[in-house]
């Protein structure tokens, strides 16, 4: 009859199921790890975007009365819903982000078109387009005309 001693150290198997469980958790943090960085990314790119358009809002945005903007068939949506606004700035820019990097800054008179200086409102809003997904960021004031 054969007697079975008790060896210490583990078998195979246990040895086995250790390291499959371990390369499971090493997969899970590095996937964890690969999500939090371009979350990360994302963020950083929001804010240089958002920092970008709120800069071209406000070329325009501190003057004391808006001489820059003329009130036309095209900005004029109360009398021309479908008017497209007055660009004040557009084309291309060199930021930190993903190309390509668009901004256009359009001016538009929601309320319709009055004397200068008599107060209504004109709508300014700044568009940031960036990276190959085309992601956006757009900041909106009003100044009184």
């Amino acid at each position: 009859m054969r007697q079975h001693t008790k060896q210490s150290g583990f078998s195979t198997v246990e040895l086995l199921v250790s390291l499959f469980i371990a390369a499971a958790f090493v997969t899970i943090f590095y996937q964890l790890f690969v999500v939090i960085d371009r979350l990360a990314s994302d963020g950083y790119q929001r804010s240089v975007a958002s920092n970008l358009a709120y800069a071209n809002l406000r070329m325009y945005a501190t003057t004391d009365s808006p001489t820059w903007f003329v009130c036309d068939n095209s900005s004029d949506l109360k009398t021309y819903p479908s008017g497209t606004g007055q660009v004040l700035l557009t084309g291309t820019v060199t930021a930190d982000l993903p190309p390509p990097v668009t901004r256009s800054v359009i001016a538009t008179a929601p309320y319709g078109c009055a004397a200068t200086g008599s107060g209504m409102p004109v709508r300014i809003e700044s568009l940031i387009t960036y990276g190959p997904q085309n992601k956006k960021v757009n900041h909106t004031t009003y100044v009184g005309y």
